[in-house]
């Protein structure tokens, strides 16, 4: 019998950002058919290593790591005007042969304590049509869809209150 290591969640470091880039294009090439080729380039561009650096600095990112092996990655980010808050997970990916063995639910859960502690009691999530049941399982509620630019691709946001 093996033993299976243990997993670790942390802050996201500068050096992370190779491998949450790696991660974030594998799914948008591979676990999200409904998308178009164009949308998922769009997205894959949103979430280049360079602009990963920068979202560093203005939101709260997380890995999920076994021994020095990134597995999957989420943030927490403030996208509301004050007093307006308007709190949503961000960049939730992992890594596409890991799908399915509870690596998910254990990086939202933690995201969900973070939140917590912070005192956030909603958090929105943009879902795509492959998430939606994920995050309905997760607690999320659909709210509405908003149709991306000049494209039939859409995101279904979601919301969930915290307790």
């Amino acid at each position: 019998m093996t033993e299976e290591k243990a997993i670790i969640l942390r802050k996201a470091e500068l050096l992370d950002i190779p491998a949450i880039a790696k991660i974030i294009a594998e799914n948008f090439d591979h676990a999200m058919p409904e998308h178009s080729p164009a949308i998922r380039e769009k997205f894959k561009s949103h979430c280049s290593e360079e602009n990963l650096r920068g979202q560093l600095n203005w939101k709260e990112i997380f890995v999920l790591c076994r021994e020095e092996n990134i597995l999957g990655t989420g943030a927490l980010v403030n996208f509301g005007k004050p007093p307006q808050d308007k709190w949503c997970v961000s960049n939730f990916f992992i890594l596409p042969a890991e799908h399915g063995k509870g690596l998910g639910r254990e990086l939202l859960e933690h995201l969900f304590r973070t939140a917590r502690e912070k005192n956030i009691s909603v958090l929105q999530v943009p879902s795509s049509l492959t998430a939606i049941g994920f995050y309905r399982k997760a607690g999320f509620i659909p709210d509405k869809v908003q149709p991306q630019e000049d494209t039939d691709d859409e995101i279904t946001w979601m919301t969930k209150a915290l307790s």
